[in-house]
């Protein structure tokens, strides 16, 4: 599986969807629409799904808002 192709299945279960996100989909929105927590704790948690898939040390303070990581384009651009 490709690097989008995992990306886009870690963000489909995160936010609990039924269908793929799009790239140009925002995160906050997409958790928005079926929240589970604090943004806060929501953004850690993708973090850490993402960590474990790729290796990377992202942190929720780097998903919008606050940081610069607004939507799932950004979060594969950001493990690639």
């Amino acid at each position: 599986m490709g690097v989008r192709d995992t990306v886009t299945q870690i963000v489909k279960g995160w936010a609990g969807m039924q269908s793929n996100p799009r790239g140009t989909d925002a995160l906050h929105a997409l958790w928005a629409s079926n929240p589970l927590g604090s943004w806060s704790n929501a953004a850690d948690d993708l973090a850490n799904q993402i960590n474990q898939a790729f290796g990377t040390d992202l942190q929720g303070k780097d998903f919008n808002p606050p940081g610069a990581i607004k939507t799932v384009d950004d979060l594969v651009t950001a493990v690639t």
